[in-house]
């Protein structure tokens, strides 16, 4: 993470500078994070002034998404999770991932006290998403399309094009942001772990 050799507060400007943008009119940026769950450990006393940061970035209209990874590790970077305005908890509509995501659903919310509780965002088909949120106690659900091609495509840089507007992954994900934003007392700052 660009931001972790900055000393003092963190400002927008900063986090404006350290990211990358993905498409033509640098409306859509990506701040690079860590890759191992180790590495956050020096990063602990920036996730306060993170949150600080990015509700600075809400307040000039600037939506914030921050994927935090799997959560339950001893180096979670728990003041973004406690600090947002919602957070996603991603899960595949199985056992396998449903039974440990309930702990993990369950933590977030005696953590976050009277915030909005955590969302479902049910990844591709199996259980239903209602069946998912109730499982996990999840405030609501979202559903989203398993599509490898798009997924691919993301992942490779090849993310445009009719084809690519029009798949299915890229039509669940409008609906996610949707309800995800009607969710927001403000949207400043969403989480997705």
């Amino acid at each position: 993470m660009a931001l972790a050799v900055n000393r003092g507060p963190l400002s927008v400007e900063q986090i404006i500078e350290c990211s990358v943008a993905i498409d033509a009119g640098s409306t859509r940026m990506v701040l690079a994070g860590i890759a191992d769950p180790r590495q956050a450990r020096p990063l602990a006393a920036m996730w306060n002034a993170l949150v600080d940061a990015t509700r600075d970035l809400g307040r000039v209209g600037i939506d914030v998404v921050i994927d935090v990874g799997r959560v339950g590790h001893r180096y979670e970077p728990t003041p973004l999770l406690v600090g947002a305005d919602v957070v996603a908890v991603a899960v595949r509509p199985d056992l396998a991932s449903v039974v440990p995501a309930a702990a993990a659903v369950l933590t977030l919310q005696e953590a976050r006290g009277a915030r909005i509780a955590p969302v479902a965002m049910v990844i591709g088909d199996g259980y239903s998403p209602v069946e998912v949120a109730t499982a996990l106690r999840a405030g609501c659900a979202v559903s989203v399309a398993r599509d490898q091609w798009a997924a691919s495509a993301l992942a490779t840089g090849g993310a445009q094009g009719w084809r690519f507007d029009r798949s299915p992954l890229l039509r669940s994900i409008r609906g996610v942001i949707e309800r995800l934003a009607e969710l927001a007392p403000s949207p400043s700052l969403a989480v997705s772990s």
